[in-house]
């Protein structure tokens, strides 16, 4: 180890070089030596040290400016230490990390002691930004350093999955405060995760998680779960909502709906399902209400003797009865949706939508006797059709009744209302 005598050594051009047992090594270039003892290392002595550090030593003096960066800048930063060296820190932060990186100057300037520990953002010379967590000691006024030393590990990596971890624990937060159920399954089968909201049909996520899908779904239902959920996992396709039952500890019956999202690994490995269960008990009971109801509207009407349908404003049938159907031939699915103009002759079908027009323009009823060529014989049918507007969206329809009178020759006085 060499020694220099000098009498200041402020007055001295320093070159700091690295760091041994956490303190910065010094070269010194001498112009005036005189009675203060300072050591000068050799460089060979502590290169290999500081090369091979993955950590990022900065010496700035009390203005901020640059007086040192360790080889790794070039890893870290793209930057060489010369490139670094004699600017201002402040040129390479992130302007959102320039107040508190000036206050970290003045606050270990002003307490000597002081340690801080805080993240910034340093420019790398591609333009991107390194996070880099930074220790801040001042060592102004020592002979070795005299300068405030940061010493800086990339966290950049770390910060990113911070990051994520935020994203996931807000995308959390959010799941967590909706009615529906989140929940994930893997390739097998497995729950892997499941929200919260499961507790309110006597379940405890923990208690699920680890369960399989088709445990959570009553026997009845199971077999077309199990098709629906391994033909999206051999596909890769998640197609349609699948609709299930689930027996409660309580024996409540719920209908639940699930809609899903296949999850591929990075290679394209299909490894699960994620997505949403949702309660549909009251909307499956209101469909069966419904169904009930329309059921016994078509029994009503196939109860009525004579022919009955409904039109829409495009005059298409939407709701007929038996007897309409055995009066045209057809079956009420050849029949649904279609007009006039698919079944009868143009001259005839021109005649019924313009009395339709007519009903739907001024909402009065019309009663009109009229013969049809249908199916090569002639027909003399006795037509009711009356407005009906529904009070919900004020759609308009065409209700209408039909009497067969070929069999004998009647009039419209003939004609009797059909009770409906």
């Amino acid at each position: 180890m060499k020694c220099l005598i000098v009498k200041r050594i402020e007055e001295l051009p320093i070159r700091v070089t690295g760091a041994v047992e956490g303190q910065i090594l010094i070269d010194m270039k001498v112009t005036t030596a005189k009675y203060t003892h300072v050591r000068a290392f050799d460089d060979e002595s502590f290169r290999p040290l500081i090369q091979n550090s993955s950590e990022l030593i900065i010496v700035v003096n009390s203005e901020g400016l640059v007086r040192y960066a360790s080889p790794s800048a070039e890893k870290l930063t793209g930057r060489l230490p010369a490139d670094i060296s004699g600017k201002k820190l402040l040129d390479f932060v992130h302007r959102d990390d320039q107040r508190a990186t000036a206050e970290a100057i003045n606050a270990v300037l002003q307490s000597p002691q002081l340690k801080i520990d805080y993240v910034l953002k340093f420019k790398h010379i591609d333009g991107s930004w390194v996070n880099l967590e930074t220790v801040w000691c001042n060592h102004i006024g020592s002979n070795r350093v005299n300068g405030i030393v940061i010493n800086c590990r990339d966290v950049s990596y770390l910060k990113s999955l911070e990051d994520e971890a935020g994203k996931y624990r807000q995308l959390r937060n959010i799941t967590e405060n909706v009615k529906d159920i989140t929940y994930s399954v893997d390739s097998g089968g497995t729950i892997t995760y499941i929200s919260s909201q499961i507790s309110r049909y006597g379940l405890e996520p923990e208690n699920v998680i680890g369960m399989r899908i088709i445990d959570f779904v009553i026997s009845e239902d199971r077999a077309k779960v199990v098709n629906d959920f391994e033909k999206s996992i051999s596909t890769g396709t998640y197609e349609e909502p699948t609709q299930f039952r689930h027996k409660s500890p309580d024996g409540s019956i719920k209908w639940f709906e699930e809609h899903g999202k296949i999850q591929k690994d990075a290679n394209g490995k299909v490894i699960g399902i994620v997505g949403v269960i949702r309660d549909v008990t009251s909307r499956k009971e209101v469909e069966d209400e419904m169904t009930s109801a329309m059921d016994f509207l078509h029994n009503v009407l196939n109860a009525l003797d004579d022919p009955f349908f409904v039109k829409n404003e495009d005059h298409q049938w939407i709701l007929l009865n038996d007897k309409i159907c055995e009066l045209m031939g057809y079956s009420r699915e050849e029949l649904i949706g279609k007009s006039d103009y698919d079944l009868f002759p143009k001259e005839q079908a021109e005649i019924f939508w313009a009395k339709d027009d007519e009903v739907l323009r001024t909402g009065k009823t019309d009663l009109n006797i009229e013969q049809i060529a249908w199916r090569g014989s002639t027909r003399t049918i006795a037509t009711k059709k009356s407005l009906f507007i529904d009070p919900v969206n004020g759609r308009k329809f065409i209700v209408g009744v039909i009497r067969d009178i070929s069999a004998a020759d009647q009039s419209m006085n003939h004609f009797s209302e059909p009770k409906s």
